[in-house]
């Protein structure tokens, strides 16, 4: 049995931890839309910075889009912006599909 390479190791960990993370911020959109950012940290038990990466990268990726404004609070200003996945051509659906399976099964 050859050595294990530590470095290649711990980055397709990171890789597979990624993508899980990912497909389950993805899904509780799907489920919950429009939902806000800090509604997907509470719900995914993941910190606010990492949902707000992936959120970011999902936008860039067009896979969700923002929506209307949720509702302000009185410790609350600004109300949170809430998002949705983009449902209106099934090619964005097959795409996602084809996408999350690449990345999770070749990862």
């Amino acid at each position: 049995m050859g050595k294990l390479d530590a470095d290649n190791f711990i980055s397709g960990n990171h890789k597979i931890v990624r993508n899980v993370n990912r497909s389950a911020v993805l899904n509780l959109v799907r489920e919950r839309q429009p939902v806000s950012r800090a509604a997907l940290s509470t719900l995914s038990n993941l910190n606010k910075s990492t949902v707000l990466s992936i959120v970011r990268e999902l936008l860039e990726e067009k896979l969700i889009y923002e929506t209307r404004n949720g509702e302000s609070t009185w410790w609350q200003e600004k109300p949170d912006k809430l998002i949705a996945i983009h449902t209106q051509s099934l090619s964005t659906k097959l795409q996602l599909l084809r996408k999350f399976e690449a990345e999770f099964f070749l990862n």
